[in-house]
């Protein structure tokens, strides 16, 4: 099931090493309870960047809502990570060059 999208992250983050690219982590534990349906938050199970599931043939607006909610829990949590980053470059005058 996510064979592809993860050879995909593992690429950009093997790049993200290499070019020292600042890198944020899903940051949620998988559904992987016997009753998690695809409609829980990172039911897939990635640790790794955001990956969700659904139907080949679905339309946009059938995105399965556990995609939606976890993508938009990464998207904070990138938001936050952007904001201390941006709070550290400022305090550090080692750091002025950015």
């Amino acid at each position: 099931m996510n064979g592809d999208k993860l050879n995909s992250l593992q690429y950009l983050f093997s790049l993200s090493e290499r070019h020292g690219v600042f890198r944020v982590g899903t940051g949620i534990v998988s559904s992987c309870a016997e009753a998690a349906t695809c409609n829980d938050p990172n039911y897939i199970g990635s640790s790794f960047g955001l990956m969700t599931v659904t139907r080949s043939d679905a339309f946009i607006d059938e995105m399965v809502l556990g995609g939606i909610e976890a993508a938009k829990r990464v998207g904070r949590r990138v938001a936050d990570a952007v904001d201390r980053a941006a709070l550290t470059f400022r305090d550090d005058a080692r750091l002025k060059w950015c």
